[in-house]
């Protein structure tokens, strides 16, 4: 089974169901990792990932990770009366359920309803919301590598 939220949030989003549309699965001999391929988005509630592959890895019937890889890899959450609305895209995004933590790598755009930056790494915790961002986007000169762009609004 495959899950996209953190601790926190696993109590709103317990009951809702899980959609996942992807081209092709492919499921291991323990069926400990699930692999979707192709323009693969799984919903549940306020909670869409999107990617060109996810891997979904389990241990003892319980997720540890989801790796997602695409052009670009999204983790979107739409919100609602407890959370805040984010959209976070990069190249690749590690969700790891151990730590509850999301970690996005290369050239990221991260954005909430007052924030949005550019970087080329950001940790975002699930469970508190807490965001740790380093390096600057690509498109920086050498002598920025280890900046970062960020916009607050309003």
């Amino acid at each position: 089974m495959v899950s996209v939220h953190g601790a926190a949030v696993a109590q709103d989003l317990s009951e809702e169901p899980i959609e996942v549309t992807a081209n092709s699965i492919e499921i291991s001999d323990n069926g400990n990792q699930q692999m979707f391929a192709g323009n693969v988005v799984i919903i549940q509630g306020s909670f869409t990932l999107k990617g060109d592959q996810i891997t979904a890895s389990h241990r003892n019937d319980e997720l540890q990770n989801l790796v997602i890889v695409g052009t670009p890899a999204q983790l979107i959450d739409s919100g609602n009366n407890k959370r805040s609305a984010f959209n976070g895209s990069s190249n690749y995004i590690i969700i790891d359920y151990t730590t509850n933590h999301a970690v996005l790598e290369g050239d990221v755009a991260f954005s909430t309803k007052n924030t949005s930056l550019q970087a080329q790494h950001v940790k975002y915790n699930l469970d508190s919301g807490n965001i740790r961002i380093t390096g600057a986007p690509e498109s920086e000169s050498p002598n920025d590598a280890n900046r970062l762009r960020m916009v607050i609004t309003n």
